[in-house]
Protein backbone atom coordinates (compact mmCIF):
# COMPACT_ATOMS: atom_id res chain seq x y z
CA UNK A 1 0.00 0.00 0.00
CA UNK A 2 1.35 3.39 -1.03
CA UNK A 3 2.26 5.91 1.64
CA UNK A 4 0.74 9.32 0.91
CA UNK A 5 2.55 12.29 2.43
CA UNK A 6 0.19 15.25 2.49
CA UNK A 7 1.04 18.87 3.15
CA UNK A 8 -2.11 20.98 3.02
CA UNK A 9 -1.25 24.41 1.65
CA UNK A 10 -3.59 27.15 0.49
CA UNK A 11 -1.25 28.73 -2.01
CA UNK A 12 -3.52 31.42 -3.43
CA UNK A 13 -5.80 29.77 -5.99
CA UNK A 14 -9.43 30.93 -6.06
CA UNK A 15 -11.71 28.99 -8.40
CA UNK A 16 -12.57 31.05 -11.51
CA UNK A 17 -16.09 32.11 -12.41
CA UNK A 18 -16.38 32.00 -16.18
CA UNK A 19 -17.94 34.95 -18.01
CA UNK A 20 -18.98 35.41 -21.66
CA UNK A 21 -15.79 37.46 -22.14
CA UNK A 22 -13.46 34.56 -21.30
CA UNK A 23 -11.63 32.80 -24.13
CA UNK A 24 -12.02 29.00 -24.31
CA UNK A 25 -10.09 26.81 -26.73
CA UNK A 26 -12.37 25.69 -29.53
CA UNK A 27 -15.06 28.29 -28.83
CA UNK A 28 -16.01 31.27 -30.97
CA UNK A 29 -14.06 33.48 -28.55
CA UNK A 30 -10.71 31.72 -28.74
CA UNK A 31 -7.05 32.43 -29.35
CA UNK A 32 -7.17 30.75 -32.77
CA UNK A 33 -9.99 33.00 -33.98
CA UNK A 34 -8.49 36.16 -32.46
CA UNK A 35 -5.13 35.44 -34.06
CA UNK A 36 -6.78 35.15 -37.47
CA UNK A 37 -8.69 38.38 -36.83
CA UNK A 38 -5.40 40.14 -36.10
CA UNK A 39 -3.77 38.76 -39.23
CA UNK A 40 -1.62 36.21 -37.39
CA UNK A 41 -1.79 32.47 -36.87
CA UNK A 42 -1.66 30.38 -33.72
CA UNK A 43 1.42 28.39 -34.62
CA UNK A 44 2.83 25.20 -33.14
CA UNK A 45 5.78 26.41 -31.05
CA UNK A 46 6.96 23.19 -29.40
CA UNK A 47 6.03 20.21 -31.66
CA UNK A 48 6.94 17.60 -29.04
CA UNK A 49 5.28 19.57 -26.23
CA UNK A 50 8.47 19.53 -24.15
CA UNK A 51 8.86 23.03 -22.69
CA UNK A 52 11.53 21.83 -20.26
CA UNK A 53 13.90 22.69 -23.13
CA UNK A 54 12.93 26.34 -22.55
CA UNK A 55 13.99 26.36 -18.90
CA UNK A 56 13.71 29.67 -17.04
CA UNK A 57 14.77 30.89 -13.60
CA UNK A 58 13.10 29.26 -10.60
CA UNK A 59 10.50 31.47 -8.91
CA UNK A 60 9.69 31.24 -5.19
CA UNK A 61 6.39 32.68 -4.03
CA UNK A 62 7.41 32.27 -0.40
CA UNK A 63 10.65 33.72 1.02
CA UNK A 64 10.28 34.43 4.72
CA UNK A 65 6.55 34.94 4.17
CA UNK A 66 4.02 33.62 1.68
CA UNK A 67 2.50 35.98 -0.88
CA UNK A 68 -0.49 33.75 -1.74
CA UNK A 69 0.43 34.80 -5.27
CA UNK A 70 0.68 31.47 -7.11
CA UNK A 71 -1.54 32.79 -9.90
CA UNK A 72 0.93 35.64 -10.53
CA UNK A 73 4.19 33.72 -10.06
CA UNK A 74 3.23 30.78 -12.24
CA UNK A 75 1.41 32.76 -14.92
CA UNK A 76 4.56 34.87 -15.31
CA UNK A 77 6.68 31.70 -15.43
CA UNK A 78 4.32 30.61 -18.20
CA UNK A 79 5.00 33.86 -20.10
CA UNK A 80 8.76 33.56 -19.55
CA UNK A 81 8.81 29.93 -20.72
CA UNK A 82 6.76 30.81 -23.80
CA UNK A 83 9.16 33.67 -24.57
CA UNK A 84 12.16 31.36 -24.32
CA UNK A 85 10.54 28.70 -26.48
CA UNK A 86 9.14 30.97 -29.20
CA UNK A 87 11.49 33.93 -29.38
CA UNK A 88 14.66 32.44 -27.85
CA UNK A 89 14.69 35.28 -25.33
CA UNK A 90 15.52 34.86 -21.63
CA UNK A 91 12.90 36.95 -19.83
CA UNK A 92 12.39 37.43 -16.09
CA UNK A 93 9.35 39.55 -15.28
CA UNK A 94 8.65 41.25 -11.98
CA UNK A 95 6.22 39.18 -9.91
CA UNK A 96 5.87 42.00 -7.41
CA UNK A 97 4.72 44.47 -10.09
CA UNK A 98 1.97 42.18 -11.43
CA UNK A 99 1.05 41.13 -7.87
CA UNK A 100 0.34 44.74 -6.92
CA UNK A 101 -1.28 45.67 -10.22
CA UNK A 102 -3.59 42.68 -9.74
CA UNK A 103 -4.25 43.69 -6.14
CA UNK A 104 -3.83 40.23 -4.64
CA UNK A 105 -4.14 39.65 -0.92
CA UNK A 106 -4.63 36.45 1.11
CA UNK A 107 -6.24 34.01 0.45
CA UNK A 108 -5.36 34.65 -3.21
CA UNK A 109 -7.18 35.28 -6.47
CA UNK A 110 -8.84 33.91 -9.57
CA UNK A 111 -5.96 33.32 -12.05
CA UNK A 112 -7.80 35.35 -14.67
CA UNK A 113 -6.95 38.53 -12.73
CA UNK A 114 -3.23 37.93 -13.17
CA UNK A 115 -3.52 37.19 -16.89
CA UNK A 116 -5.70 40.25 -17.49
CA UNK A 117 -3.13 42.42 -15.72
CA UNK A 118 -0.36 41.00 -17.90
CA UNK A 119 -2.47 41.49 -21.03
CA UNK A 120 -3.88 44.95 -20.35
CA UNK A 121 -1.22 46.61 -18.16
CA UNK A 122 1.86 44.78 -19.40
CA UNK A 123 4.89 43.50 -17.50
CA UNK A 124 8.29 44.87 -16.44
CA UNK A 125 11.70 43.26 -15.78
CA UNK A 126 12.31 41.72 -12.37
CA UNK A 127 15.21 44.08 -11.76
CA UNK A 128 12.93 47.12 -12.00
CA UNK A 129 10.75 46.02 -9.07
CA UNK A 130 12.43 43.12 -7.20
CA UNK A 131 11.59 41.22 -4.02
CA UNK A 132 13.80 43.29 -1.69
CA UNK A 133 11.55 43.54 1.38
CA UNK A 134 10.99 41.36 4.44
CA UNK A 135 7.22 41.58 5.10
CA UNK A 136 4.03 41.04 3.11
CA UNK A 137 2.87 44.57 3.96
CA UNK A 138 6.00 46.01 2.33
CA UNK A 139 5.77 43.61 -0.60
CA UNK A 140 2.20 44.77 -1.26
CA UNK A 141 3.19 48.39 -1.89
CA UNK A 142 2.60 50.55 -3.81
CA UNK A 143 -0.92 49.93 -5.09
CA UNK A 144 -1.41 50.84 -7.82
CA UNK A 145 2.19 50.58 -9.05
CA UNK A 146 4.14 53.76 -9.69
CA UNK A 147 3.55 55.74 -12.88
CA UNK A 148 7.14 55.02 -13.89
CA UNK A 149 6.55 51.27 -13.70
CA UNK A 150 3.17 51.54 -15.44
CA UNK A 151 4.77 53.47 -18.30
CA UNK A 152 7.44 50.80 -18.70
CA UNK A 153 4.80 48.05 -18.64
CA UNK A 154 2.90 49.86 -21.39
CA UNK A 155 6.02 49.75 -23.54
CA UNK A 156 5.93 45.95 -23.32
CA UNK A 157 2.19 45.86 -24.01
CA UNK A 158 2.68 48.03 -27.09
CA UNK A 159 5.26 45.59 -28.42
CA UNK A 160 3.39 42.35 -27.83
CA UNK A 161 -0.10 40.90 -28.15
CA UNK A 162 -0.96 38.53 -25.28
CA UNK A 163 -4.04 36.30 -25.23
CA UNK A 164 -5.02 33.57 -22.79
CA UNK A 165 -7.74 30.94 -22.76
CA UNK A 166 -9.10 28.07 -20.67
CA UNK A 167 -9.10 24.54 -22.02
CA UNK A 168 -12.60 23.04 -22.41
CA UNK A 169 -13.92 20.42 -20.02
CA UNK A 170 -15.37 17.02 -20.80
CA UNK A 171 -18.53 15.25 -19.69
CA UNK A 172 -17.07 14.61 -16.24
CA UNK A 173 -16.25 18.28 -15.71
CA UNK A 174 -12.52 17.67 -16.11
CA UNK A 175 -10.04 18.72 -18.78
CA UNK A 176 -9.07 15.65 -20.79
CA UNK A 177 -5.40 14.71 -20.36
CA UNK A 178 -5.15 14.31 -24.16
CA UNK A 179 -6.28 17.93 -24.50
CA UNK A 180 -3.38 19.03 -22.31
CA UNK A 181 -0.93 16.91 -24.32
CA UNK A 182 -2.19 18.52 -27.55
CA UNK A 183 -2.16 22.10 -26.27
CA UNK A 184 1.43 21.73 -25.01
CA UNK A 185 2.46 21.98 -28.67
CA UNK A 186 1.21 25.57 -28.62
CA UNK A 187 1.97 26.75 -25.08
CA UNK A 188 3.00 25.61 -21.62
CA UNK A 189 -0.27 24.91 -19.82
CA UNK A 190 -1.05 26.35 -16.38
CA UNK A 191 -3.28 24.14 -14.23
CA UNK A 192 -5.03 24.12 -10.85
CA UNK A 193 -3.96 21.41 -8.40
CA UNK A 194 -4.41 20.34 -4.82
CA UNK A 195 -1.11 21.12 -3.10
CA UNK A 196 0.38 18.72 -2.18
CA UNK A 197 -0.02 14.98 -1.63
CA UNK A 198 3.02 12.87 -2.51
CA UNK A 199 2.84 9.14 -3.15
CA UNK A 200 6.15 7.97 -1.69
CA UNK A 201 6.02 4.59 -3.41
CA UNK A 202 5.18 5.87 -6.91
CA UNK A 203 7.28 9.03 -6.46
CA UNK A 204 4.62 11.33 -7.86
CA UNK A 205 1.96 13.77 -6.69
CA UNK A 206 -1.65 12.60 -6.48
CA UNK A 207 -4.97 14.19 -5.65
CA UNK A 208 -6.48 13.83 -2.17
CA UNK A 209 -8.53 17.03 -2.02
CA UNK A 210 -9.81 20.16 -3.76
CA UNK A 211 -7.67 22.57 -5.79
CA UNK A 212 -5.64 25.09 -3.77
CA UNK A 213 -2.78 26.06 -6.09
CA UNK A 214 -1.99 27.33 -9.61
CA UNK A 215 1.08 25.76 -11.20
CA UNK A 216 2.61 25.18 -14.64
CA UNK A 217 2.76 22.06 -16.81
CA UNK A 218 5.83 22.11 -19.07
CA UNK A 219 5.64 18.63 -20.58
CA UNK A 220 4.88 14.97 -20.06
CA UNK A 221 6.84 11.93 -18.97
CA UNK A 222 6.99 8.82 -21.21
CA UNK A 223 4.18 7.16 -19.25
CA UNK A 224 1.91 10.22 -19.62
CA UNK A 225 2.46 11.79 -16.20
CA UNK A 226 2.68 15.59 -16.29
CA UNK A 227 5.92 17.47 -15.67
CA UNK A 228 5.37 20.61 -13.59
CA UNK A 229 7.49 23.68 -12.92
CA UNK A 230 6.27 25.07 -9.61
CA UNK A 231 6.82 28.05 -7.31
CA UNK A 232 7.63 25.79 -4.35
CA UNK A 233 10.51 23.34 -3.97
CA UNK A 234 11.02 20.91 -5.50
CA UNK A 235 10.53 23.17 -8.49
CA UNK A 236 10.13 20.24 -10.89
CA UNK A 237 7.31 17.94 -9.85
CA UNK A 238 5.78 14.80 -11.34
CA UNK A 239 1.96 14.79 -11.39
CA UNK A 240 0.00 11.58 -11.79
CA UNK A 241 -1.69 11.47 -15.21
CA UNK A 242 -4.87 10.36 -13.41
CA UNK A 243 -4.76 13.33 -11.04
CA UNK A 244 -7.84 14.93 -12.63
CA UNK A 245 -7.52 18.52 -13.88
CA UNK A 246 -10.50 20.85 -13.52
CA UNK A 247 -8.91 24.11 -14.67
CA UNK A 248 -6.23 24.66 -17.31
CA UNK A 249 -5.11 27.70 -19.29
CA UNK A 250 -2.80 28.32 -22.26
CA UNK A 251 -1.39 31.53 -23.71
CA UNK A 252 -0.38 33.03 -27.05
CA UNK A 253 2.03 35.92 -27.57
CA UNK A 254 2.89 37.62 -30.83
CA UNK A 255 5.05 40.61 -31.63
CA UNK A 256 3.28 43.67 -32.91
CA UNK A 257 4.75 45.35 -35.98
CA UNK A 258 6.23 48.60 -34.72
CA UNK A 259 6.03 51.87 -36.62
CA UNK A 260 9.75 51.58 -37.36
CA UNK A 261 9.38 48.05 -38.73
CA UNK A 262 6.39 49.06 -40.86
CA UNK A 263 8.31 52.05 -42.21
CA UNK A 264 11.21 49.76 -43.05
CA UNK A 265 8.87 47.49 -45.00
CA UNK A 266 7.48 50.46 -46.92
CA UNK A 267 10.98 51.69 -47.66
CA UNK A 268 11.89 48.31 -49.14
CA UNK A 269 8.70 48.31 -51.24
CA UNK A 270 9.54 51.75 -52.52
CA UNK A 271 13.11 50.76 -53.40
CA UNK A 272 11.90 47.62 -55.18
CA UNK A 273 9.51 49.71 -57.31
CA UNK A 274 12.30 52.15 -58.15
CA UNK A 275 14.53 49.26 -59.16
CA UNK A 276 11.82 47.94 -61.47
CA UNK A 277 11.40 51.40 -62.94
CA UNK A 278 15.14 51.71 -63.59
CA UNK A 279 15.26 48.27 -65.19
CA UNK A 280 12.38 49.06 -67.53
CA UNK A 281 14.04 52.34 -68.44
CA UNK A 282 17.26 50.58 -69.45
CA UNK A 283 15.31 48.01 -71.49
CA UNK A 284 13.21 50.66 -73.26
CA UNK A 285 10.33 48.24 -72.96
CA UNK A 286 6.56 48.59 -72.80
CA UNK A 287 4.19 46.37 -70.90
CA UNK A 288 1.49 45.48 -73.40
CA UNK A 289 -0.46 48.65 -74.08
CA UNK A 290 1.04 50.36 -71.01
CA UNK A 291 3.86 52.63 -72.07
CA UNK A 292 6.94 53.42 -70.04
CA UNK A 293 5.76 57.01 -69.63
CA UNK A 294 2.42 55.86 -68.21
CA UNK A 295 4.09 53.43 -65.82
CA UNK A 296 6.61 56.07 -64.84
CA UNK A 297 3.80 58.49 -63.98
CA UNK A 298 2.02 55.89 -61.84
CA UNK A 299 5.21 55.01 -59.97
CA UNK A 300 6.02 58.65 -59.38
CA UNK A 301 2.57 59.14 -57.84
CA UNK A 302 3.07 56.03 -55.70
CA UNK A 303 6.51 57.29 -54.63
CA UNK A 304 4.99 60.60 -53.59
CA UNK A 305 2.26 58.88 -51.58
CA UNK A 306 4.80 56.61 -49.89
CA UNK A 307 7.02 59.54 -49.00
CA UNK A 308 4.05 61.31 -47.43
CA UNK A 309 3.16 58.19 -45.49
CA UNK A 310 6.71 57.79 -44.23
CA UNK A 311 6.49 61.25 -42.65
CA UNK A 312 3.39 60.30 -40.66
CA UNK A 313 2.88 58.16 -37.61
CA UNK A 314 1.20 54.92 -38.54
CA UNK A 315 -2.14 53.95 -36.96
CA UNK A 316 -2.24 52.22 -33.59
CA UNK A 317 -1.97 48.42 -33.59
CA UNK A 318 -5.20 46.76 -34.63
CA UNK A 319 -5.62 45.16 -31.20
CA UNK A 320 -6.28 48.60 -29.71
CA UNK A 321 -9.03 49.41 -32.21
CA UNK A 322 -12.56 48.23 -31.36
CA UNK A 323 -13.83 45.80 -33.98
CA UNK A 324 -17.49 45.93 -34.82
CA UNK A 325 -18.90 42.49 -35.51
CA UNK A 326 -21.96 42.55 -37.75
CA UNK A 327 -23.76 39.20 -37.66
CA UNK A 328 -25.69 38.05 -40.68
CA UNK A 329 -29.31 39.06 -40.33
CA UNK A 330 -31.08 35.85 -41.23
CA UNK A 331 -34.33 34.93 -39.54
CA UNK A 332 -33.81 31.19 -39.26
CA UNK A 333 -37.11 30.71 -37.42
CA UNK A 334 -39.19 31.54 -40.46
CA UNK A 335 -38.40 28.09 -41.89
CA UNK A 336 -39.10 26.20 -38.65
CA UNK A 337 -41.11 22.96 -38.98
CA UNK A 338 -39.99 20.78 -36.08
CA UNK A 339 -37.08 19.55 -33.98
CA UNK A 340 -36.40 16.31 -35.85
CA UNK A 341 -34.00 15.31 -38.60
CA UNK A 342 -34.76 17.24 -41.83
CA UNK A 343 -37.84 18.89 -40.21
CA UNK A 344 -37.06 22.24 -41.80
CA UNK A 345 -38.39 24.10 -44.85
CA UNK A 346 -36.50 23.38 -48.07
CA UNK A 347 -35.51 27.02 -48.58
CA UNK A 348 -34.11 27.10 -45.06
CA UNK A 349 -32.06 23.95 -45.73
CA UNK A 350 -30.62 25.54 -48.87
CA UNK A 351 -29.76 28.72 -46.97
CA UNK A 352 -28.08 26.70 -44.20
CA UNK A 353 -26.16 24.71 -46.80
CA UNK A 354 -24.91 27.86 -48.52
CA UNK A 355 -23.88 29.38 -45.20
CA UNK A 356 -21.95 26.26 -44.09
CA UNK A 357 -20.25 25.90 -47.48
CA UNK A 358 -19.17 29.55 -47.40
CA UNK A 359 -17.69 29.09 -43.94
CA UNK A 360 -15.75 26.03 -45.12
CA UNK A 361 -14.25 28.12 -47.90
CA UNK A 362 -13.37 30.89 -45.45
CA UNK A 363 -11.73 28.28 -43.21
CA UNK A 364 -9.51 27.13 -46.09
CA UNK A 365 -11.07 23.66 -46.49
CA UNK A 366 -10.38 22.09 -49.88
CA UNK A 367 -13.21 20.64 -51.97
CA UNK A 368 -12.86 17.12 -50.59
CA UNK A 369 -12.84 18.24 -46.95
CA UNK A 370 -15.72 20.65 -47.55
CA UNK A 371 -17.84 17.85 -49.06
CA UNK A 372 -17.02 15.58 -46.12
CA UNK A 373 -17.88 18.34 -43.65
CA UNK A 374 -21.21 19.17 -45.31
CA UNK A 375 -22.12 15.49 -45.64
CA UNK A 376 -21.53 15.07 -41.91
CA UNK A 377 -23.89 17.96 -41.14
CA UNK A 378 -26.50 16.43 -43.46
CA UNK A 379 -26.22 13.10 -41.66
CA UNK A 380 -26.38 14.73 -38.22
CA UNK A 381 -29.29 17.17 -38.63
CA UNK A 382 -30.66 16.95 -42.16
CA UNK A 383 -29.93 20.70 -42.38
CA UNK A 384 -32.44 21.45 -39.62
CA UNK A 385 -31.16 24.47 -37.71
CA UNK A 386 -33.46 23.59 -34.78
CA UNK A 387 -32.70 19.88 -34.64
CA UNK A 388 -32.49 18.40 -31.12
CA UNK A 389 -31.44 14.88 -30.12
CA UNK A 390 -31.36 13.57 -26.56
CA UNK A 391 -28.74 11.02 -25.51
CA UNK A 392 -30.10 8.55 -22.95
CA UNK A 393 -28.72 5.85 -20.69
CA UNK A 394 -31.28 3.52 -19.10
CA UNK A 395 -34.01 5.93 -20.15
CA UNK A 396 -32.35 8.92 -18.49
CA UNK A 397 -31.21 11.90 -20.55
CA UNK A 398 -27.48 12.40 -19.94
CA UNK A 399 -26.77 14.99 -22.64
CA UNK A 400 -28.40 16.71 -25.61
CA UNK A 401 -27.22 17.61 -29.12
CA UNK A 402 -28.36 20.90 -30.64
CA UNK A 403 -28.70 22.72 -33.94
CA UNK A 404 -27.31 22.24 -37.41
CA UNK A 405 -24.04 20.67 -36.25
CA UNK A 406 -25.54 18.74 -33.31
CA UNK A 407 -23.28 20.25 -30.67
CA UNK A 408 -23.32 18.24 -27.47
CA UNK A 409 -24.18 20.39 -24.47
CA UNK A 410 -21.66 18.68 -22.16
CA UNK A 411 -18.75 18.57 -24.60
CA UNK A 412 -19.21 21.70 -26.67
CA UNK A 413 -21.73 24.09 -25.12
CA UNK A 414 -21.30 24.21 -21.36
CA UNK A 415 -17.48 24.64 -21.52
CA UNK A 416 -18.17 27.70 -23.70
CA UNK A 417 -20.98 29.06 -21.53
CA UNK A 418 -23.44 28.52 -24.38
CA UNK A 419 -26.96 27.11 -24.45
CA UNK A 420 -28.79 25.04 -27.03
CA UNK A 421 -31.10 27.95 -27.80
CA UNK A 422 -28.14 30.19 -28.56
CA UNK A 423 -26.65 27.89 -31.20
CA UNK A 424 -30.05 27.11 -32.69
CA UNK A 425 -30.79 30.80 -33.14
CA UNK A 426 -27.24 31.36 -34.39
CA UNK A 427 -26.34 28.37 -36.59
CA UNK A 428 -23.38 30.34 -37.96
CA UNK A 429 -21.82 29.98 -34.51
CA UNK A 430 -22.65 26.26 -34.48
CA UNK A 431 -20.80 25.81 -37.78
CA UNK A 432 -17.82 27.87 -36.54
CA UNK A 433 -17.48 25.63 -33.49
CA UNK A 434 -17.64 22.48 -35.62
CA UNK A 435 -15.02 23.87 -38.02
CA UNK A 436 -12.74 24.63 -35.10
CA UNK A 437 -13.18 21.08 -33.84
CA UNK A 438 -12.26 19.67 -37.24
CA UNK A 439 -9.20 21.89 -37.43
CA UNK A 440 -8.07 20.35 -34.14
CA UNK A 441 -8.53 16.81 -35.45
CA UNK A 442 -11.82 16.18 -33.60
CA UNK A 443 -13.87 15.02 -36.60
CA UNK A 444 -14.93 11.82 -34.82
CA UNK A 445 -16.66 13.81 -32.07
CA UNK A 446 -19.54 13.74 -34.57
CA UNK A 447 -21.13 10.28 -34.59
CA UNK A 448 -22.01 10.44 -38.29
CA UNK A 449 -18.33 10.85 -39.06
CA UNK A 450 -17.12 8.29 -36.55
CA UNK A 451 -19.45 5.55 -37.80
CA UNK A 452 -19.06 6.49 -41.47
CA UNK A 453 -22.71 7.46 -41.90
CA UNK A 454 -21.74 10.69 -43.62
CA UNK A 455 -20.59 8.69 -46.66
CA UNK A 456 -24.22 8.09 -47.58
CA UNK A 457 -24.54 11.81 -48.33
CA UNK A 458 -21.25 12.53 -50.11
CA UNK A 459 -22.79 12.55 -53.58
CA UNK A 460 -25.60 14.87 -52.62
CA UNK A 461 -24.89 16.69 -49.39
CA UNK A 462 -28.14 18.64 -49.63
CA UNK A 463 -30.31 15.55 -49.90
Amino acid sequence: MSKIITQHINNGFVEPKLTPEDYIAGAERSIANKAIELGFAEEVVMPDGDWSKAAVADERQSVGFDTFGCTVFNSLTQLETYFKGKFGVDANFSDRFTYNDTGISPPGADPNRAYESERNTGVIPEGDFPWNVSTLVEYSQPRPPSSEHLTKAKEWRDRYVLKHEYLPKGLNGKVEIEQIYEQLKYSPVAIAVQAWSFDAEKQKYVRTGADTHWTLCIGRYPDGDLMLRDSYEPFIKRLDKNFGIFWAKKIWISKRISNEEAIGILERIKQALLNILALLSRMGRTLGSVSYDTLNGLLERLKKLLNELLKKELPKPIDSVPIEVKPEKIDWRKWYVGRGWKEYAEEGKKEAFRMAKRKCEEAGFDEKRTTEFLATIMAESGWNVFCINENKINGKVVSTDFSLTQLNDYWYLRPRNLTGEQVMNNPELAVDIMIDGWKRGREDDWIAHRNGGYRNFLKNVLG
